[in-house]
């Protein structure tokens, strides 16, 4: 799993769940500019256990408290990464 497979999937969820917002700069945009509850974060990662086909699912305290901060969507696929090349 790369960073630029995890992107893909995030932006393609956005731009369904968020037709009117333009992500054609999605790495540098701000998680929580855009998601406006910790409810949506939760389900965009529900979005990419899916489309990972994932069979556990990504804890949200595991990718470090960061995730609840303000970090970008680059930073956001890089520790889904690196959760993913940890967990069994």
């Amino acid at each position: 799993m790369d960073k630029g497979t995890v992107l893909g999937i995030l932006e393609n969820y956005l731009k369904e769940t968020k037709p009117d917002v333009d992500f054609s700069n999605l790495v540098q945009m701000q998680v929580l500019g855009v998601l406006e509850s910790s409810l949506d974060v939760i389900e965009l990662l529900m979005h990419l256990e899916e489309k990972l086909g994932l069979e556990a699912e990504i804890e949200l305290d595991d990718l470090g408290p960061e995730v609840g901060r303000n970090i970008t969507f680059a930073e956001l696929a890089e520790k889904v990464v690196k959760y993913l090349e940890v967990k069994p």
